[in-house]
């Protein structure tokens, strides 16, 4: 049986394009217009919309989903789920940290229970000194040039994240 998937902050659309075809339908959301045009074009077979996570939620959503992602870490999502989860609904966090979003306190609060919580060290590429510009200001620290200039390899830059998933689903 194929399944509706929610992608929260679903950036250029990566999840789509890799997975999307599989599902009955894939639908994601993000904050930031110039990563839903890139989206578009790389997963045609998706739906994308714009929205924060916060606020009125954009009609197009309100179709239940038996999944929700959130990948990269938006928290904001987990309020709204009662209203995007379809019955026996999964939501899949997966973000940066244990301790930052609170998670499992926050699904707790709209009656959501954990399944599952891990932490993951995982080895991750920035292919390009943009691509490591960019993962650099999202972390919050400094990107050197120098730093690139000295470790980065035809492959890109290697780097060491720390990722805490948890799966859940209503109570």
């Amino acid at each position: 049986m194929q399944k509706r998937v929610l992608a929260a902050g679903c950036g250029h659309g990566p999840d789509a394009a890799r997975y999307g075809p599989s599902c009955a339908r894939w639908i994601g959301y993000d904050f930031a217009p110039g990563l839903l045009e890139l989206a578009r074009a790389d997963a045609p077979q998706a739906e994308f919309h714009l929205w924060d996570g916060k606020g009125d939620m954009p009609p197009e959503l309100h179709d239940p989903s038996d999944l929700i992602v959130s990948r990269r870490g938006p928290t904001s999502v987990i309020p709204h789920l009662p209203a995007l989860a379809a019955p026996n609904a999964r939501f899949l966090y997966v973000g940066p940290t244990l301790d930052g979003p609170q998670v499992p306190e926050r699904l707790q609060a709209i009656g959501w229970d954990v399944c599952g919580e891990w932490r993951a060290s995982v080895r991750a590429w920035a292919p390009t000194w943009e691509d490591w510009r960019m993962r650099c200001e999202f972390m919050g620290v400094e990107a050197r040039r120098d730093t690139w200039k000295a470790q980065a390899t035809p492959r890109g830059l290697a780097y060491r994240e720390e990722r805490y998933p948890v799966l859940a689903g209503p109570s």
